[in-house]
């Protein structure tokens, strides 16, 4: 039996790509059906989120604990209403919602009476907001046209937008340059771009950076977390980083990362942290950014994750939110998630 030859390169590559858009769009349209089951997640409605025990585990991932009234007087929380509001009362009425996944922005901005463009690879989480929202007894004022793309290869017409958002999805774009691009072009001359994205990606974060990453996770490790983050599990991923961590760092050694393996991944999204901390420099260098926020140095999935009766949960989460903040505006620390207010410069 004569063996097959070895497909060329760019081929191969080619193949690897579609299998990873394909498994992506999976992984998100899988992952927004099992957040909407017991409740309203703050991922498909923002204004009417429910306060309750997002279950994961059947997706291999752990339970979080999502409680809208609770968040929204933490740091990011505030943050977080103030994007809001501000992607709501800009001026003009066409925008553009990249990395929508299951529409809560781009139903806000509608909410706004603005027509949105809400993008997305992944067409079964557009399926679940597309039903989410036709159970809704409100009259929305504004539009949403659901566009399934992706966004690695986006174009878009010079000047047809006043205004483009991105909450928590830029990170997973490999070819953000040349989506920063498309987003300049697409904006009218002083349209808004407002985004939220973590930043911790790149490939020399800052000694600050990882010593939040390292606290993160060393507080993690001992915090009550719900299941499949047993103790043990925990232990044995602390002793890993660390391990990691004397080889690199103190022998000096090099580490070479595992290739990617089909069967190896599990249940994630192959694009995480495709880009991270340049997301910043390019948007810098492309736009009049007015404001940058930073937040959560260290506490992002303590925060969520923490298992406890909700008479200690709440005075918990309130002291480490607002100590995660104080570290960052002091300096010591520096945020994982950026929050960026930009416009397109009026000469471009």
């Amino acid at each position: 039996m004569t063996e097959q030859p070895d497909q060329p390169p760019e081929e191969q590559q080619e193949k690897d790509y579609s299998w990873k858009l394909r498994k992506e769009a999976q992984f998100w349209g899988e992952m927004a059906r099992v957040r909407s089951k017991d409740g309203i997640p703050m991922t498909q409605d923002f204004s009417r989120a429910t306060r309750y025990r997002v279950r994961r585990s059947s997706l291999g991932w752990g339970d979080y604990f999502q409680d809208p009234k609770l968040e929204a007087l933490t740091p990011f929380g505030r943050a977080r209403t103030r994007f809001v509001e501000m992607a709501k009362n800009t001026e003009g009425n066409r925008s553009l919602d990249l990395c929508c996944g299951a529409g809560w922005l781009a139903l806000e901005q509608a909410r706004g009476g603005k027509t949105v463009d809400a993008i997305d690879i992944s067409e079964g989480e557009q399926e679940v907001a597309r039903e989410y929202q036709a159970t809704l007894d409100e009259k929305i004022p504004g539009q949403i046209n659901w566009i399934v793309t992706d966004l690695n290869h986006f174009t878009t017409e010079p000047e047809q937008y006043d205004q483009v958002t991105a909450w928590d999805g830029l990170h997973h774009i490999e070819k953000i340059e040349h989506l920063c691009e498309q987003i300049e072009s697409g904006l009218k001359p002083g349209g808004h771009l407002l985004i939220c994205e973590r930043v911790w990606g790149g490939d020399s974060p800052s000694v600050r950076a990882r010593i939040g990453k390292y606290l993160e996770q060393f507080l993690w490790t001992f915090v009550p977390t719900p299941k499949p983050y047993t103790y043990g599990r925990k232990f044995r991923e602390l002793f890993g980083t660390l391990s990691l961590f004397f080889k690199t760092k103190i022998l000096r050694k090099t580490h070479v990362s595992k290739p990617w393996q089909i069967q190896d991944d599990g249940f994630c999204s192959p694009f995480e942290d495709m880009s991270g901390e340049e997301i910043l420099r390019i948007v810098n260098d492309r736009f009049e950014v007015e404001k940058t926020e930073s937040y959560g140095c260290f506490t992002e999935e303590i925060l969520r994750s923490l298992y406890l009766p909700r008479f200690l949960r709440v005075p918990t989460i309130l002291f480490l939110g607002w100590l995660d903040h104080l570290l960052i505006r002091t300096r010591l620390l520096e945020g994982k998630i950026a929050i960026v207010y930009a416009r397109k410069r009026a000469d471009k």
